[in-house]
């Protein structure tokens, strides 16, 4: 009903999610730089945000992933930025075709950029049986050394998968390889 509200306490409401999103997933403010999250400096930003994000007929968390896919990758000013280059949907997608990921097999990206290519291997599985949580949290893992970059990986993945898996993490995969096995790798 606060929602309803026009003059219901967003900034309130959101700094109060976030603290229950940290006691339930601690691992998630490695995600964003010290102290920005919850250090808003201009509330009406954040509410405006809230209210277009409330407007959306979001009914699953893969519209939502889209959204987020597609802001980050229709901005090139967001690719210049960061100074990487992001697989396109197609791309991706035929990759993924041509090593036919099955579910409980598991994929490695050790230059993961902002994720695309797990998503997308998660996406093939998801079509082809059933995937729990369980399995996912532990077949996936990646790697990606530019921070920013990391927390747009970070960020895709809790979209599309409702966590961040185990081995998926902020590193240099040439300096300091992962010590896990994988069925399949993809880069």
């Amino acid at each position: 009903t606060a929602v309803t509200d026009p003059n219901w306490d967003k900034i309130g409401v959101f700094r109060r999610v976030w603290k229950e999103i940290l006691a339930v997933h601690p691992r998630t403010r490695d995600y964003f730089p010290a102290n920005r999250l919850d250090d808003i400096e201009h509330d009406e930003t954040v509410s405006m945000l809230l209210d277009k994000i409330m407007a959306l007929n979001l009914d699953s968390n893969d519209t939502l992933g889209q959204l987020y896919e597609a802001r980050f990758n229709a901005d090139p000013m967001t690719r210049k930025d960061l100074g990487q280059f992001f697989t396109p949907l197609p791309l991706r997608q035929l990759m993924v075709q041509m090593v036919q990921p099955k579910p409980g097999e598991s994929v490695y990206d050790p230059a993961m950029g902002t994720g695309g290519l797990l998503i997308s291997a998660l996406d093939y599985m998801r079509q082809h049986g059933p995937v729990d949580a369980d399995t996912i949290r532990h077949t996936f893992g990646g790697r990606e050394i530019e921070v920013d970059t990391y927390q747009l990986a970070a960020t895709n993945m809790l979209i599309h998968m409702g966590f961040t898996p185990d081995d998926v993490r902020l590193g240099d995969s040439i300096r300091a390889p992962t010590t896990n096995t994988y069925d399949i790798v993809v880069a």
